[in-house]
């Protein structure tokens, strides 16, 4: 099978505190998109990145949509469900 020059896409709903650890650091592996139903967060991470601090820091730039209507038609490689236990329903 030849290999792909394009970078995989992963989608990560929820964008917490592991939603948002996840993603950042999958973002310098692969095209990461963010799902969540928080708009001032999805618009902060629209317009500023999602910073990472810790041991050490990255700030990641990627594409965050709080409609999942936005996501319609698109494919991705893998999804990582990152959210509370009461929320899954809603993110669904």
């Amino acid at each position: 099978m030849p290999v792909s020059d394009s970078r995989r896409r992963i989608l990560v709903v929820g964008c917490g505190a592991m939603g948002g650890l996840f993603a950042a650091r999958l973002s310098t592996l692969a095209e990461v998109v963010t799902y969540d139903t928080d708009t001032q967060h999805v618009a902060q991470i629209n317009a500023h990145g999602l910073r990472i601090d810790g041991a050490s820091e990255l700030l990641a730039r990627l594409s965050a949509v709080s409609e999942a209507q936005a996501l319609s038609g698109q494919h991705f490689d893998a999804v990582l469900m990152l959210t509370k236990s009461a929320w899954p329903r809603c993110a669904i």
